[in-house]
């Protein structure tokens, strides 16, 4: 009877377990998660699953945490799976974060790029004239 109530209430269930290692394993980020959210969320996880009793090992962390990053990551998690130099999950979250304020920083440079190349010169050659040449401008 004890075992019963300590498995329904106090314990953590087989069934609990297996519904934390299986949200575990097919999380994937979500689109309207930064980064940072995103690895709060697997360190949540590795904790819950730590205090059911299931302790992950560095390896099935980092390989989780690899696994869960969007496909436009592709380049990126075939260079963390090979990478000897990370060993632990703080390690892979320190590249993950690197990485994505890189493209952030990239990402943020291109639109300003894009939007210097988009301004009207005032100064050069704009139009034909009646004859085929090129007038140049008088702005």
């Amino acid at each position: 009877m004890w075992i019963a109530l300590k498995d329904k209430f106090g314990g953590t269930s087989t069934t609990k377990l297996r519904r934390l290692t299986i949200k575990f394993d097919t999380y994937r980020k979500r689109q309207n998660h930064d980064m940072r959210q995103h690895l709060r969320e697997m360190s949540n996880m590795i904790r819950e699953l730590k205090s059911a009793g299931h302790t992950l090992t560095d390896e099935q962390q980092i390989q989780a945490v690899i696994r869960s990053l969007p496909n436009s990551w592709e380049n990126m998690k075939i260079n963390m799976t090979h990478n000897d130099n990370i060993k632990t999950f703080d390690d892979i979250s320190r590249h993950v974060e690197l990485e994505d304020e890189r493209l952030e920083a990239a990402k943020a440079s291109g639109q300003l790029y894009m939007a210097e190349s988009s301004k009207r010169k005032t100064k050069g050659f704009k139009r034909k004239g009646k004859n085929g040449n090129f007038q140049k401008g008088n702005s």
